[in-house]
């Protein structure tokens, strides 16, 4: 390849095996992963509420609960108020571990631990894919715009050269 600004879009695209040949199917996808993330959203709802039912917010010294978005980090454990002087976000370790002195419930929040994770990494990915797709989207359309802009500014010079 000697000039890759010799290449129309549609060519370049494929140069670089991107995903989408037209930001109609950019468009597309960023709905696509609206959709995913609404459903995970349900589903770490879901999620919370079995924590809730195994183990009640003041049976226990941590709760399994939701933060924004735009941490990339939705689910998170926090400590009970009734457990220490004020809640606060906790980090899953051997300590937060030793809370639960039974093995059944040390197994069943190892458990949790591991959907929350799972849950975790597929929303922040999707929220990540969200925010860089509407950043191209956005920029794309600037771009379309400003060409637009050109064109008319051009054929208006155009079209004073030839009245004169």
């Amino acid at each position: 390849m000697d000039n890759f600004v010799e290449l129309s879009l549609q060519q370049w695209r494929k140069y670089l095996n991107f995903p989408f040949s037209t930001t109609k199917l950019a468009s597309e996808r960023l709905f696509q992963l609206e959709n995913e993330r609404d459903r995970l959203k349900q589903i770490s709802d879901q999620l919370i509420s079995e924590w809730k039912s195994f183990f009640p917010r003041s049976s226990v010294p941590i709760y399994l609960t939701k933060v924004s978005d735009r941490s990339l980090s939705t689910l998170r454990w926090r400590r009970s108020k009734t457990h220490a002087d004020k809640a606060s976000q906790v980090t899953f370790n051997l300590e937060l571990l030793e809370y639960f002195h039974i093995e059944k419930q040390r197994n069943l929040v190892l458990k949790f631990e591991s959907l929350r994770l799972d849950l975790n990494h597929k929303l922040s990915v999707i929220l990540y894919e969200q925010q860089r797709l509407q950043s191209y989207l956005d920029k794309t359309k600037m771009i379309t715009q400003l060409r637009k802009s050109s064109l008319t500014a051009n054929n208006s010079e155009t079209d004073g050269q030839h009245k004169t």
